[in-house]
């Protein structure tokens, strides 16, 4: 598949997403990172980024950092952004690659299984598709080695996902 393929496969599974509204952005507007994914994301669709992705935060936050802080309702949102900023502005988005962190349960940190959990079951069975083919052409063209994420790994998570899921 190519990377013109995969856009236009990520942009049809998430087409029906609903924007999450601007009070559900963040998980809580207790610290700098949540409040910075509200000044960043408010009123802002995806949808309208989809040729520069990384425009919409570059410059303003280390999205790496402000991914955590994001809503699942957020996440699953903006999710097509972050696939297609790594599929097309790899090398200047290498902080987005927490996305890929939030894909697969944390080894290091048993108590955020949960948020895996809601996180992931959020994905629709077109969407779980969607990143599935972002997984495996990141696998291909970075050699299983995305900045030290082994898409590969993620993969075999998301697989789980979508098999509850069909």
């Amino acid at each position: 598949m190519t990377a013109q393929e995969l856009k236009t496969a990520i942009e049809a599974a998430f087409r029906d997403v609903d924007y999450p509204g601007d009070t559900r952005l963040a998980d809580s507007l207790d610290g700098g990172e949540a409040e910075r994914v509200e000044e960043i994301f408010k009123g802002k669709r995806w949808q309208d980024y989809v040729n520069a992705p990384s425009s919409l935060w570059e410059g303003k936050c280390q999205i790496g950092q402000t991914i955590p802080f994001m809503s699942d309702w957020a996440f699953r949102y903006y999710a097509p952004l972050f696939m297609l900023a790594l599929i097309f502005e790899y090398e200047k988005t290498a902080p987005t690659l927490a996305f890929l962190f939030f894909l697969h349960p944390p080894e290091n940190a048993p108590g955020l299984a949960r948020r895996y959990e809601d996180r992931m079951s959020s994905f629709s069975e077109e969407q779980l598709k969607a990143i599935l083919e972002f997984l495996q052409y990141m696998k291909e063209t970075h050699n299983d080695n995305v900045y030290g994420e082994k898409p590969s790994l993620v993969m075999r998570h998301v697989q789980t996902f979508l098999e509850e899921a069909m």
